[in-house]
């Protein structure tokens, strides 16, 4: 009897394990936390809300200077409490975007040569991490990402 509770046991967890896990959307982390702040933001993928932010009045553009993203204006805007995003479209493929954290001070990062924000994000459908900027985006995708604060008060 013990042999057959201990092979179905043994079944079960390996057919648990083996199932397929739903991936993880950084569009979705974003929505969601976005949410509980009581901010709306669509359900759309990353690509479509960089678009969004990019349009909407409730949303503000950190500008950059001399193509590169001001990350001291939003771990500050983070770190008072702001909601900040940042945002990197990829055209055809699929993009990304996390929120930015001002609960760490920003960490240096040998790739962008820069002290970066740190962030909440999936990255390729892994759980959510907070990790530094360098985590979530390479350095060459730099002119193409933006930060934004909700500024709808």
């Amino acid at each position: 009897m013990r042999l057959k509770i201990f092979i179905l046991a043994a079944v079960v967890f390996l057919f648990a394990a083996c199932a397929p896990k739903p991936a993880l959307k950084c569009n979705l982390h974003v929505i969601e936390e976005m949410s509980a702040r009581r901010i709306y933001l669509p359900d759309k993928n990353a690509n479509e809300l960089d678009a969004y932010l990019k349009k909407s009045k409730d949303w503000q553009l950190i500008p950059k200077t001399n193509n590169k993203l001001n990350h001291e204006a939003a771990y500050k805007a983070a770190k008072s409490g702001r909601a900040v995003l940042a945002s990197y479209p990829a055209g055809k493929r699929s993009g990304h975007i996390v929120v930015i954290h001002g609960k760490k001070k920003p960490a240096w990062s040998n790739s962008w040569r820069a002290a970066v924000p740190y962030t909440s994000g999936s990255r390729n459908g892994e759980k959510v991490k907070i990790k530094p900027l360098s985590y979530q985006f390479s350095k060459d995708k730099e002119p193409a990402i933006n930060y934004f604060i909700y500024v709808r008060k």
